[in-house]
């Protein structure tokens, strides 16, 4: 640990994208920050004169001994990241040691904070969530289950996949084969998906922090769009300056590429780069509706994907 400052507030996770956006805005306030990283790469990050890096491992509670001292506010943002080759990254167990588990260890550490905001996903809602999705709800269970026996304010925002992150997430990888015209002229499916751009989130998670009537409560933030994945595409040609396509794919042709895609996979015994998931993923809906967010923190976001793509932000 370095340069003991009290600080009354403890941001974890605070290496990710998200992170590093709070602590932008946090370091605007009169509170010292204290910031739970793992060693490594996380360790070398210029955090300012006002933040404390207090290096530990959710999943090693021998090492957070100390975290939560002098701790009255937590930003909760850490969860399990897999690597780029992961074959199951939303199944891989270290989701329930880092997420679940690593909460438990955590709230260990917190006898003085009165008040809590946990950064979760809309995964945690389905039905058939994977292990990342679980973890989640597992997580926010802990909370609620902990703020309720002490009396405290806490509040769980669920966030949709984030943009607002050049080169990382799937709309970045998207962007860049538009970009370089890998991208088929895909058809309207009418489907409906949510975003939120992570400076967005940030101020989300802050209004959940401000907001009484969040205590308790677990709500979702978006950016209030409803997007297409063809709406996307046009948008995302448009930034490149490309023109809109004069033709499509049927869906007919498109299901049997991704047919196709299914069986050669079989046969090959390795994934195609086209199959029925992917033309799933294309297709589906996953739209989550943020007006109770709105209404009883009064969140308002004012980023869209069009806005930052022209802002050189996806």
């Amino acid at each position: 640990m370095q340069g003991r400052l009290s600080p009354a507030v403890l941001v974890s996770g605070a290496s990710s994208p998200l992170g590093a956006r709070l602590i932008d805005i946090l370091r605007r306030e009169s509170a010292p920050i204290r910031v739970l990283a793992r060693g490594g790469g996380s360790g070398t990050v210029d955090w300012g004169d006002k933040v404390e890096l207090f290096q530990g491992d959710l999943t090693r509670p021998e090492g957070l001994q100390g975290v939560g001292e002098g701790v009255t506010m937590l930003f909760h943002l850490a969860s399990f990241h897999p690597a780029a080759d992961d074959p199951d990254p939303e199944g891989n167990p270290a989701h329930h040691r880092v997420t679940v588990e690593g909460t438990r260890h955590l709230l260990a550490q917190l006898d003085g904070v009165t008040r809590i905001v946990f950064a979760s996903s809309v995964r945690a809602a389905e039905t058939q969530a994977h292990a990342y999705g679980k973890a989640k709800r597992e997580a926010e269970r802990l909370l609620l289950d902990f703020s309720a026996s002490r009396g405290i304010h806490a509040a769980i925002v669920r966030f949709p996949a984030f943009y607002g992150t050049p080169g990382l997430g799937g709309l970045s990888m998207m962007a860049r084969a538009v970009r370089a015209g890998r991208f088929p002229p895909i058809p309207e499916f009418g489907n409906r998906r949510s975003f939120i751009h992570v400076a967005d989130a940030a101020r989300a998670l802050l209004a959940a922090r401000d907001a009484p009537g969040a205590a308790g409560r677990v709500l979702t933030a978006s950016d209030g769009e409803a997007y297409s994945t063809r709406r996307i595409y046009l948008a995302m040609r448009e930034a490149a300056g490309l023109s809109e396509p004069r033709w499509v794919f049927p869906p007919w042709l498109l299901r049997a590429m991704a047919g196709l895609g299914d069986t050669g996979g079989k046969l090959l015994h390795r994934r195609l780069p086209f199959n029925g998931e992917v033309l799933a993923r294309l297709a589906e809906s996953a739209w989550h509706d943020d007006g109770e967010m709105r209404e009883i923190t009064g969140y308002l976001p004012v980023h869209t994907i069009e806005a930052a793509l022209k802002a050189g932000e996806i």
